[in-house]
């Protein structure tokens, strides 16, 4: 059986993972309008928390990789597990806005970004031939985080203010150990990475620190990969700037168009997270029926087309029906560029180095989601309306995935016109080995016959 039965047990711990690790950061919409409200600060100024966050989460994931090949995948989890639940607490003490920057922006999002990264990478050391299957069961746990997180918050928020609140989801958190306990790595995996330690004990005796630190942050899986390059463009410009945001500035832009109560508002990250449950298993399924037209990097670029043009025209909803339309119709699409992008990364690095992959291509989300909410808010608090800041998010999701789509179609035909001459190559080598073996039977046939006569 694929994986076994410890593999699929790391599938399910890493489902548990990812219900925290995307749950409590996409469902925090609630949280950042109650302190927003509580500190009586702008959209800009709290967007910085969220975006800190992102950046953290995202920009850190080569961390993990460094943490895994000192560590190990299990102590790396919890030292994960550790920090973000570390985080959460520290949030209800917090006297200012600038100490939830530290606290739930840095400290969380170096907790996510050691976990994510590990969790991506021990699922493709365990599961080969039904990887996109399993991939899509972690992704999911994402969604039912989504789902379940906002009322649930919410729920706190009303009962206990929001510092009781996130006291409480700090604990809720801290369940991630249980699944970090199940995290080890396969034996003939263990055995491969202590001799690249060795390697890489006298590779630095000569090289230095540098490359090392290259290596570990992946960013030499971009030489001479074109599609890689393109992908890390769409990463830091479509998913980075254009899709980071989005969740909680849903929750503040319907909040200020007066759609329903606070709970009803909430309950929009909830209607988007079972658009992303529905989007998770989406992906494969589609992935698998269009395999002979397209590969994964178009498809994922198509799916960010369909992104960012769900944003744009996101401006008609005006009601809470059409709100709730707009959230759902979201979240599949977001839910299925989510699986992608981890599949995508497996089919570009291989799944020995899914774990550097996935910490470079975070990396690159990192980077566009420390300039995509901030950007949204400063275009909210100078023209008033959240419509423009959700013009701006489809925008630059439709040109990353622009670029990526054009890079792949041209390293596509390239691709092929190399197959095709090696094949012709291959077909002109066999003819000519045909002929001279027809010429050696040929003549070996005379000698025989010339033999033959002479008896």
């Amino acid at each position: 059986m694929d994986g076994g039965c410890l593999g699929w047990s790391v599938v399910f711990a890493s489902h548990l993972c990812f219900v925290f690790i995307f749950g409590v950061y996409q469902a925090s919409g609630p949280l950042f309008v109650a302190i927003q409200k509580h500190f009586d600060e702008t959209s800009e100024r709290i967007s910085w928390i969220l975006s800190l966050e992102a950046f953290i989460q995202w920009g850190f994931g080569p961390l993990s990789n460094v943490h895994v090949e000192a560590l190990g995948y299990r102590l790396t989890a919890l030292i994960g597990t550790a920090m973000s639940s570390t985080g959460l607490f520290l949030c209800a003490f917090a006297p200012s806005v600038e100490f939830l920057y530290f606290s739930f922006g840095i400290l969380v999002g170096l907790g996510y970004a050691i976990i994510m990264p590990a969790t991506f990478g021990i699922v493709a050391l365990y599961i080969k031939r039904r990887y996109a299957f399993a991939n899509s069961m972690v992704c999911l746990g994402s969604a039912i985080g989504v789902f379940a997180f906002p009322p649930l918050l919410q729920l706190l928020i009303d009962s206990y203010g929001w510092k009781g609140a996130v006291i409480l989801f700090s604990g809720i958190n801290a369940h991630m150990l249980i699944s970090a306990t199940i995290y080890r790595m396969p034996k003939e995996q263990h055995e491969s990475q202590s001799k690249q330690q060795g390697r890489d004990g006298s590779a630095m005796s000569k090289l230095g620190i540098l490359k090392k630190i290259v290596r570990n942050f992946g960013f030499y899986l971009l030489r001479g990969r074109p599609v890689m390059v393109g992908y890390a463009v769409a990463n830091v410009v479509a998913v980075g700037m254009g899709t980071i945001g989005t969740p909680a500035h849903l929750l503040l832009r319907a909040e200020t168009h007066n759609i329903g109560t606070s709970e009803d508002i909430a309950f929009l990250v909830s209607i988007y997270g079972i658009g992303t449950a529905a989007g998770r298993p989406l992906a494969p399924l589609l992935s698998h029926a269009v395999r002979s037209h397209m590969s994964n990097a178009r498809l994922f670029s198509i799916n960010l087309i369909v992104v960012g043009l769900i944003n744009i025209v996101s401006s008609a909803a005006t009601a809470y029906l059409s709100y709730a339309i707009y959230a759902f119709c979201l979240g599949v699409a977001q839910g299925m560029c989510y699986t992608l992008w981890s599949q995508l990364t497996r089919d570009l690095v291989g799944p020995e180095l899914m774990t550097a992959g996935i910490g470079l291509t975070a990396f690159c989300v990192g980077i566009g989601g420390l300039v995509g909410p901030p950007l949204a808010g400063v275009i909210y608090d100078t023209t008033g309306e959240y419509n423009n800041s959700f013009y701006f998010y489809g925008s630059v999701t439709v040109f990353g995935a622009l670029v990526l789509l054009i890079v792949d179609a041209r390293y596509s035909k390239q691709q092929q016109r190399h197959t095709q001459e090696h094949e012709d190559n291959n077909n002109v080598t066999l003819v000519i080995e045909s002929t001279v073996a027809d010429n050696r039977l040929g003549v070996l046939n005379i000698a025989t016959q010339t033999e033959e006569d002479g008896t």
